[in-house]
């Protein structure tokens, strides 16, 4: 089967307060390991930044204005997944602002186009209940040695998580 690992950044918390989809990255992960082929955009999300989401995002609303919207790249992120397992660090969270854009395109959600999800949050909050978020702390710490983070980045760190959660469990993954 074929997995593909993803990730998000978004405006803010929740879509339901008014944030909105920044980026999304896609990798394949070919017998579990990185890389294969890689879907990065970064899209215009149709409303406007305050000036301290600007500094917290590293990114500009003359910088966003440039970028497709994601109605424009909606199909080729269904056809880059469909019929891929998907691996993602904090799935109800990505998913549910993918879904989101999908509904205020009058689209039905990505769930269609995927098989099963694999949640590495929730597999690390079982391998190691009394960490934090992992790629938070992760995150965070190379912020500081590497300038802004990106879904991108988040990727990377998604399949080489699930790789250290596979291989210390020595079982196959939950999915949801």
């Amino acid at each position: 089967m074929k997995m593909i690992a993803l990730a998000v950044k978004t405006t803010g918390i929740t879509p339901t307060a008014g944030s909105r989809l920044l980026e999304f990255s896609c990798m394949e992960l070919r017998d579990q390991h990185r890389f294969g082929n890689v879907l990065f955009k970064r899209v215009n999300p149709g409303i406007k930044l305050s000036a301290k989401e600007e500094a917290i995002l590293y990114l500009t609303n003359s910088e966003l204005a440039e970028y497709q919207t994601f109605g424009d790249v909606a199909d080729e992120l269904v056809s880059f997944v469909k019929g891929s397992q998907l691996i993602i660090h904090d799935a109800p969270s990505a998913l549910g602002y993918i879904d989101h854009e999908f509904s205020l395109l009058g689209k039905k959600p990505l769930v269609e186009a995927y098989t099963s999800v694999i949640d590495t949050l929730m597999m690390a909050n079982h391998q190691w209940p009394d960490a934090s978020n992992v790629l938070m702390n992760l995150r965070v710490g190379l912020n500081k040695f590497m300038g802004p983070d990106n879904s991108f980045r988040d990727v990377i760190f998604t399949t080489e998580l699930h790789q250290l959660l596979t291989q210390s469990t020595n079982n196959e993954p939950n999915s949801l």
